[in-house]
């Protein structure tokens, strides 16, 4: 079973930046980010070693999906390896994959921590599973 694990290290700089860079999805011109998001989660796996980061992102309005957004910039990555790397420092362990929840309206957030299996929430080729199992409820 994954293990859940509450951090005291604030994630506010990393939503900050999520937020500042919401793009459109990749390959996906014709499709913009949804604006009409109240929660989203974005999810960022480690590969090769930990030296690169994937990232989706997945927006929320009430019960409904609305959209994917990808949360790209090498300033979101900067804040995801910090992030990482305060928890590793507090926890002793290192995360493979971390997810960031978060609601607009109330600004309540919730962070996940998967320390062993990398392809929990790979979204290739589940996608459209995992974007009902990240959907946060933090109204």
């Amino acid at each position: 079973m994954p293990k859940e694990v509450i951090m005291p290290t604030d994630p506010t700089d990393l939503i900050k930046a999520i937020l500042a860079n919401y793009s459109l999805e990749a390959g996906n011109i014709h499709h913009p980010a949804p604006t009409n998001w109240d929660e989203f989660a974005a999810v960022f796996i480690f590969k090769d070693d930990f030296d690169s980061i994937t990232s989706t992102g997945f927006a929320y309005e009430g019960e409904e999906f609305v959209g994917f957004f990808i949360p790209d910039s090498t300033v979101v990555d900067k804040k995801v390896r910090a992030y990482r790397a305060a928890m590793t420092s507090e926890s002793g362990e290192m995360a493979v994959s971390i997810a960031v929840q978060f609601n607009r309206d109330s600004g309540r957030y919730k962070t996940l921590f998967e320390f062993d299996d990398p392809k929990r929430w790979d979204d290739t080729p589940r996608r459209w599973e995992i974007r009902a199992d990240l959907r946060p409820n933090l109204a």
